[in-house]
This record gives structure tokens, sequence and C-alpha cells, in this order.
């Protein structure tokens, strides 16, 4: 009798127990979400974010966190007939490589808008180089948007914190930051 009332005390101190945790589980599962997720795109171990330029067509944009820098290749500026700046100038751009080192030249930059989704714009520098890809989004950009990557669900999360910073108050498809 007395090894019964303990056992159904251990089996409803565990059902409270359970029923707890779900309690808590659902509570934390319906809080709103802190940032703005967008998906990216996973080629090769590399993550690859889709951006667009004005209205146009989506380019595949490398998330390079070891660069200091923000990228565009020379053709994809011709292509879109980007305004360019020179630079003072010549930098020279060291890449690493697993065989040998690249040394790309840098001498114009262009100031543009980003698209990452239909309500924000986000404006950006970009030193135009020779690229075999579209470009990188950089440190530059990825530090001053507050960036999150979740590489195991190849996501990068923007605080909507950062979004609301900057939005100027107007038509929603015209945010720009």
């Amino acid at each position: 009798m007395i090894m019964q009332n303990i056992l159904i005390d251990i089996f409803l101190v565990s059902l409270i127990l359970i029923i707890l945790m779900i309690f808590i589980f659902m509570i934390r599962s319906h809080q709103p979400s802190k940032y703005k997720t967008y998906k990216l795109i996973k080629h090769n171990d590399l993550l690859y974010v889709k951006i667009k330029f004005g209205k146009r067509k989506k380019f595949l944009f490398l998330i390079d966190s070891g660069s200091e820098i923000s990228l565009i290749s020379k053709d994809l500026v011709k292509e879109l007939n980007i305004a360019t700046n020179k630079m003072e100038h010549i930098e020279t751009l060291s890449v690493p490589g697993i065989s040998s080192q690249l040394f790309l030249p840098i001498d114009e930059f262009c100031n543009i808008p980003v698209n990452l989704s239909e309500l924000y714009v986000f404006n950006h520098i970009f030193y135009i180089t020779e690229l075999p890809i579209a470009g990188t989004l950089g440190m530059d950009w990825l530090s001053k948007n507050k960036i999150r990557m979740n590489i195991y669900k190849n996501k990068m999360m923007i605080p909507k914190k950062v979004l609301k910073e900057y939005d100027i108050r107007c038509n929603k498809s015209n945010r720009i930051i």
C-alpha cells in the first residue's frame, strides 16, 4: 500500500513537470521574433544571398565574413549601367587562396541600393573589381546591419530594431536604409 502511494506520487509529480515543460515551451515558441529572416543559398559549402538592384533580376552575392569590404564585379556594373566614382588612388585587394595569393586592383566604387525584400532597401558602398561572381557582402555590410547568421539553417537575420531605426516613415515600398 505504501509502495503504491509512493509510485502514484512519483507519477503525479512527473506528470506535473511534463505539463509545466509543455506550457513553458508553448509560451516561448509564441514570442514574436526580434529578427527579419532571409533564406541563404548554400552552394559548394559557401553561403549566398539573393539581392536585387532596383527592379532588376536577382543576383547571388557571396556572404564573406572574412572580407572587410563589399565587392561588385565590373561585368555586373556594366550590365546594370551603374554610375561609378573614381578613387583617389588605386587600392590592391589581397585574396589568399589555396595555392597562391590573388591581387585585385580597386580604383572605383559605387553607392547603390540593395533590395533584400519588398520592404527594405539598403544603400551601401561596393568596391568594383574583377570577380568571377556577381559580388560579395563583406563585414562592412554585415556589421553595419548587425547581421546574425545561422549557418546550420542557412539563414541570415537582421534585427527588427535595426530596421525600425532606419525606417523613414514612408510608404512601405519606398523604405530606404
